[in-house]
């Protein structure tokens, strides 16, 4: 009978369980480490870098990375030490006190053209401050001469219409319109008179 035993090889190695699991383990550790790796590069890399960034953008939040056109307005200066002021803007108005100044006004309109005094000067009581063309001045003097020119002339047709009318050369009535229009006159020459007295 033959023995069909297979040879005994002494240098044949049987794996037994716990070699294979520390294996295994160790594998998993290294691609552990592995993810972590990339992990690690892809939080260290460039901001801005790679497609669809922008060549004169800030990068992150707290990164700023200057284009090449801004980079040509940098300039470079020493440190040195600066005072600094504190500044408040605010809006307002610029104006006069009012409990220092004094309204003026003309008592008629007109060109000035001759300025005596100027903004914040101190004058006399009486001083001349401005000169003023006035055209209701000139105006007022014509209208006097005028008036006096009517109060002449009515004068002198009152006086003759009572004469005619005493020598009964007039109506009565003739006389009563001559004195009317005479009496018109005279309050037409003291209304211009006046107005040429508030004038000055």
């Amino acid at each position: 009978m033959t023995d069909r035993t297979p040879p005994h090889d002494d240098h044949a190695t049987i794996l037994s369980p716990a070699p294979r699991a520390r294996q295994l383990r160790w594998l998993a550790l290294a691609a552990v480490a592995l993810v972590a790796l990339a992990l690690l590069a892809w939080a260290l890399r460039p901001r801005g870098s790679g497609p669809g960034s922008d060549d004169a953008g800030t990068g992150s939040a707290d990164t700023f990375r200057p284009s090449a056109q801004q980079l040509k307005t940098f300039t470079i200066e020493a440190v040195a030490l600066h005072p600094f002021a504190s500044v408040a803007v605010t809006d307002g108005r610029i104006a006069t006190n009012a409990d220092h100044t004094t309204p003026v006004y003309s008592p008629f309109s007109g060109r000035i053209v001759a300025l005596n005094a100027g903004f914040g000067d101190h004058v006399a009581a009486g001083a001349t401050l401005a000169t003023i063309e006035a055209t209701e001045f000139v105006q007022a003097q014509n209208d006097l001469a005028a008036a006096r020119a009517q109060l002449g002339l009515t004068s002198a047709t009152a006086a003759r219409r009572k004469e005619l009318y005493a020598t009964q050369g007039a109506s009565l009535q003739d006389l009563q319109q001559a004195e009317a229009d005479h009496a018109t006159a005279e309050a037409a020459l003291a209304a211009v008179e006046n107005r040429l007295r508030i004038l000055g």
